[in-house]
């Protein structure tokens, strides 16, 4: 997120400025710390299985326990609208 300062004599700019950054600390350490936010791998968390949920895990977000006789419900995406189908067995 870019934060931005009225600055005197012009618009609002997104503050502080890359050369400004490079006056303060140096051109080899600001690209040292851009190579290095780079490189740096950012890790997704793993998927869920929601067959390894508990009973009362998948009553939480709405799923059917995995022994219910009953027909489950699908969800389908239509545009943008969420429409609840149920499945006939």
């Amino acid at each position: 997120m870019t934060s931005l300062t009225k600055r005197p004599g012009g618009p609002t700019a997104p503050a502080p400025a890359i050369s400004e950054i490079i006056e303060r600390h140096g051109a080899w350490t600001v690209l040292g710390a851009a190579l290095v936010s780079l490189w740096q791998r950012r890790r997704r968390p793993a998927p869920i299985e929601v067959d390894t949920l508990s009973d009362h895990m998948r009553r939480d977000i709405g799923l059917p326990p995995p022994n219910d006789p009953r027909p489950r419900p699908e969800a389908i995406l239509i545009g943008s609208e969420l429409r609840v189908v149920s499945r006939r067995p």
